[in-house]
Formats: C-alpha cells, sequence, structure tokens
C-alpha cells in the first residue's frame, strides 16, 4: 500500500469518530449553497472529507494548487468562479444585501464591516477606465467604493447611474476569475491547525474544530459553510 493511501486510511478512521456531528442538508439547500460556487451537489458528494489530524505541523492550502504536507489531491478542491453580478460577488466574498435587511428586520446591531468614506467627486463617471491611470486621488476614491460595494448595502438602481455603474463594471472586470475551495466536511483535530491562503472564499458543508483545533483564512477570504461547530 502506498504512503498516501496508508495516511487516507488514518484520516478517514479520525473521520468516523466524529461521523455523528455532521449534519446533511437537504438536496435543495445543498443545491442553493452551492449555486454562488457554480457548482452541483453530484460533485460536492465525490469529495472525500478533509480531516486534520496528527500532523506535526500547521497544514497550509494554498490558491496556487499547492498544499503542505501533500495529504490529499489538491486538484479536487481548487476551483474558479466567474461572477456574473455584483451580487453574485457578494454571495462569495462580501456581505450579500439580504443580510443587511435580515439585521434591519430582526433591529440587531450591524457586526458588518464599516462604511467608507467616499469622495464621489474624485470618481471617474465613465466605465472602462484604467485604474493605473487614474490620478492619485481618483484611485483612493475608487477602493473605498469598491469596498463599499461588496461589504455595504447596494441600491440596484444606484447601481445603475454613474459614477456608481463604472465602479461596479471596475469591480467585476477585476474578478472574473475567483480562486475558491470547494470541500466537503472539514474536521480539525486538538492541537491541529489548517491555513487557507489566496482563495476567495472557501466551503464546507460541515466544519467541526474539536478542542484546540484552529482554522486561520488569509486576508478578504470568507469562509462558508453549513454548519460550523467547535467541540
Amino acid at each position: 500500500m502506498k504512503e498516501h493511501e496508508v495516511e487516507r486510511k488514518t484520516y478517514n478512521e479520525h473521520y468516523r469518530r466524529y461521523r455523528d456531528q455532521m449534519v446533511t442538508p437537504s438536496p435543495e439547500i445543498l443545491k442553493a449553497r452551492l449555486a454562488p460556487f457554480q457548482l452541483d451537489p453530484s460533485h460536492i458528494a465525490a469529495i472525500p472529507p478533509l480531516t486534520v489530524c496528527d500532523l506535526d505541523r500547521t497544514l497550509r492550502l494554498h490558491s496556487n494548487r499547492r498544499f503542505e504536507p501533500e495529504i490529499v489531491q489538491v486538484e479536487q478542491y481548487v476551483h474558479s468562479v466567474s461572477p456574473v453580478s455584483l451580487d453574485h460577488l457578494k454571495e462569495l466574498v462580501g456581505v450579500p444585501n439580504r443580510v443587511h435587511e435580515y439585521r434591519v428586520r430582526m433591529k440587531e446591531p450591524c457586526s458588518c464591516t464599516s462604511s467608507r468614506a467616499v469622495r464621489m467627486h474624485d470618481l471617474p463617471q465613465q466605465g472602462g477606465f484604467r485604474f493605473d491611470r487614474l490620478p492619485p486621488e481618483a484611485r483612493v476614491a475608487v477602493r473605498d467604493l469598491s469596498y463599499n460595494l461588496v461589504y455595504g448595502w447596494v441600491d440596484a438602481d444606484q447601481t445603475k447611474r454613474p459614477p456608481y455603474a463604472a465602479v461596479a463594471d471596475y469591480v467585476l472586470e477585476r474578478v472574473k476569475k475567483l480562486p475558491v475551495f470547494i470541500g466537503n466536511d472539514l474536521v480539525v483535530c486538538p492541537d491541529q491547525t489548517v491555513s487557507f491562503s489566496g482563495f476567495a472564499a472557501v466551503y464546507f458543508t460541515n466544519v467541526l474544530v474539536v478542542g484546540t483545533g484552529k482554522i486561520f483564512l488569509g486576508d478578504h477570504t470568507k469562509l462558508h459553510a453549513h454548519q460550523i461547530k467547535h467541540i
């Protein structure tokens, strides 16, 4: 038996220990959760669980398809997504409008990132601009409004008018292919650490962190899951 096959058998045994902690979403819910990733449930059903146990160092998962140590086959987990709209992008990496609406309806305090002040008069009015050719003050304004569009409330009618339309088009042009990590279930055992770097988003049906296990996400990496549980 090859070394990686022995390792896979060991990790499967660890996974079975925690199998009763997992939940199975209905096919309809799973389909809805995977839709932003442009995948269907049949794809994820074939992916083995990722169990981080008995490692003597951090498991580092990179968007450049390099895993350290190489305990799993990388190709089955790493994909790219092409956002088709600003709403789609917000579902993947930002804060969807529905989240803001829910917080307002439930009178919850907003825990989302604060909006940035934007110098509107510095924004380009027409789309198709070259960011690197803009004056410094315009680049700052574009960055600030781009941030607000992804993480804040977005008025659909407003984004059809300049300068919002120009910046929204710029944002979508910048994210034609987003690297994402798609897994089935993730188990992080005590004293183990897993790190995701360079991914725009990470998806697992179940995320189970046991005891002192840890998960680190890179800058601007959003974790999606049907269940996240710490035991």
